[in-house]
């Protein structure tokens, strides 16, 4: 431990090394990759969401071949049906990245809308804790897919 500075652990008779509660959330099982490519004609909208328990996170990047109105939000499994809590909104735009942590178990993710004359393609690339993801479009049933894909397929686990 004193050749490599650390100090608590120069000292064998010191068996306790303090540990802090806070910036680390262990989570069940591996996180999933997804990657969706979701084609919007226009005047068209899409729906696309995730599965995530309170605490579960996960990070994103999505992009849009032109510009498109984009609404991040979630559906609390408590709600009534067509309630929603918004945590972002954006009337014209190509691109969004961040991170995104549940504060309640639910489905959590995006709208987006096609107010273009021509076709757009939103390039969505996301990784968490989700378990599912849910495709909603107008006039057809709601896809659910499972998703699966970890950075080592044998460490998806769902439970430990």
């Amino acid at each position: 431990g004193a050749a490599l500075g650390l100090i608590v652990l120069s000292d064998p008779a010191s068996r306790e090394i303090p540990v802090r509660s806070d910036g680390l959330t262990a989570q069940p099982s591996a996180y999933r990759i997804d990657r969706r490519a979701l084609e919007l004609e226009p005047g068209a909208f899409v729906e696309y969401k995730y599965r995530l328990e309170a605490g579960e996170a996960m990070v994103y990047s999505w992009t849009a071949s032109n510009t498109v109105r984009s609404e991040m939000h979630s559906e609390a499994d408590t709600s009534p049906v067509g309630t929603a809590e918004f945590f972002e909104v954006a009337e014209e735009t190509l691109h969004r990245h961040g991170s995104y942590t549940a504060p309640f178990p639910g489905i959590h993710g995006w709208y987006w809308l096609n107010e273009t004359d021509g076709p757009v393609t939103v390039t969505l690339h996301a990784a968490g804790f989700f378990t599912t993801s849910t495709e909603f479009r107008e006039g057809v049933a709601p896809i659910v897919r499972e998703i699966t894909e970890t950075p080592d397929s044998a460490a998806y686990r769902p439970y430990f």
